[in-house]
């Protein structure tokens, strides 16, 4: 009886331990969770560079000219859970912006029915200060501290 108990123990604990963990993805297109892409581009060689957040806390950078992603350091939980309630929070979804221009920075946000709401604004765009802001941090957070 100890050693059937001790065996349906471990297998609770095995079957806890893998439906805890978040998936993990090879790219952004892959994940059907709720995502926040954010970026730059434009110049002389309109390229293109933009980080995309997932729910679980991966981050990827995509280089337009190559059209690779590349994981970058996994975001801690509490970070992405601000970033994601921030973007409710500052209305940015209520935003209509789209002034690309030459130099251009824009915020994506894709909801789990894929439905998706984007800004795009350059240096001479009234835009509003949540909105620079809110681009502020999101940059900040692809920096490894």
């Amino acid at each position: 009886m100890k050693k059937f108990t001790i065996t349906l123990l471990a297998s609770l604990i095995t079957i806890m331990s893998f439906s805890c963990k978040s998936t993990k993805y090879d790219s952004p297109t892959e994940s059907p969770d709720p995502q926040i892409t954010f970026g730059s581009g434009g110049g002389f060689t309109g390229a293109v560079t933009d980080y995309t957040l997932l729910e679980n806390g991966q981050l990827f950078k995509r280089n337009s000219m190559k059209n690779e992603f590349l994981a970058m350091h996994k975001i801690k939980s509490d970070v992405v859970e601000q970033m994601f309630k921030n973007y409710e929070f500052l209305k940015i979804g209520e935003e209509t912006i789209n002034e690309p221009g030459n130099l251009y920075y824009f915020i994506q946000f894709k909801d789990k029915d894929k439905n998706e709401h984007k800004i795009t604004w350059n240096d001479q765009s009234a835009v509003s200060d949540n909105v620079k802001t809110y681009y502020g941090i999101l940059s900040s957070i692809t920096k490894k501290n």
